[in-house]
């Protein structure tokens, strides 16, 4: 997989290591002896996929607190009880089958996004491509669906704002502002395959943070704020305080090359600060 993750899925306090391969989904960590491979404990099926997939992410998507496995094709419950390779566990987690993007976007996550209480989901739906969304959890006589809120597509009026940029290859989801709401983080990967496999593969290598917004009039939306338009994103990167001021920064690298931004508060004035927002496109 493009986007490997590294989390606590046990819930023992150590990070394991979650990707795919043979066709299975699982996670790998170390035994005693660190000097040996990793071992792999699978939790899926064989599911057909390839050598580079794209899109995976974990959260408790149903709330028993448990981290579940998120791909483009559905999302595993993982189950109370021993790890899979247990003789007395189970053998697969409960595979919940929904369309959860395109292709497959990069990196997933659950966060409750309407402030509802439930857990909603994040992801890019194409590494290669258009679209930006989060999934609505909703509940109904017992079963998780998805209602999708395209956040933005392949077109300008798809986004409140008039943005556009397609290949979001990597996301972060962090709070950059500190009201306390997590925001999205993303950018275009510059060239990752050329005008064979990109789409506008010549267009700007854009930086973006998208402020989560709640409110009783427009209810959720996202205010996108550009950080950068020469650099972009890579298959990684990461966001946090490089300086200690509180603030978090980004890294990122790719083909263009290696990048930190720091982010900077600056005080203005309230009619400075107005004009520096973002406008909607025809009193969106």
């Amino acid at each position: 997989n493009e986007s490997p993750r590294f989390a606590d899925i046990t819930g023992d306090g150590k990070p394991e290591l979650i990707f795919h391969t043979g066709g299975r989904l699982g996670y790998a960590r170390p035994g005693a002896d660190l000097t040996q491979p990793w071992s792999f404990f699978p939790i899926s099926g064989k599911e057909g996929w390839g050598r580079y997939q794209h899109g995976l992410g974990f959260g408790d998507v149903n709330g028993d607190k448990k981290p579940d496995f998120l791909m483009v094709n559905g999302w595993w419950e993982q189950p109370a009880g021993k790890e899979p390779g247990d003789p007395a566990g189970v053998t697969t987690w409960k595979k919940h089958a929904v369309r959860l993007g395109t292709r497959g976007g990069s990196h997933m996550y659950t966060y409750d996004v309407d402030g509802d209480g439930d857990m909603d989901i994040i992801a890019s739906l194409d590494a290669h491509n258009y679209g930006l969304a989060w999934m609505e959890q909703v509940r109904k006589n017992g079963e998780i669906t998805f209602n999708r809120h395209e956040i933005m597509g392949s077109k300008p009026e798809h986004n409140a704002y008039g943005v556009k940029f397609s290949q979001m290859h990597s996301v972060c989801l962090v709070d950059m502002d500190g009201d306390g709401l997590k925001d999205i983080i993303t950018g275009k990967r510059f060239w990752a395959h050329g005008p064979k496999g990109d789409s506008e593969p010549g267009a700007p290598a854009v930086l973006y943070w998208f402020k989560l917004v709640r409110s009783k009039k427009d209810g959720v939306h996202y205010i996108p704020y550009q950080i950068d338009d020469d650099s972009g994103v890579g298959t990684q990167f990461t966001v946090g305080d490089l300086t200690g001021d509180g603030n978090p920064d980004v890294v990122t690298g790719n083909k263009k090359g290696g990048y930190v931004f720091i982010q900077e508060v600056k005080k203005v004035s309230e009619d400075e600060w107005r004009k520096a927002q973002p406008k909607r496109l025809n009193n969106r």
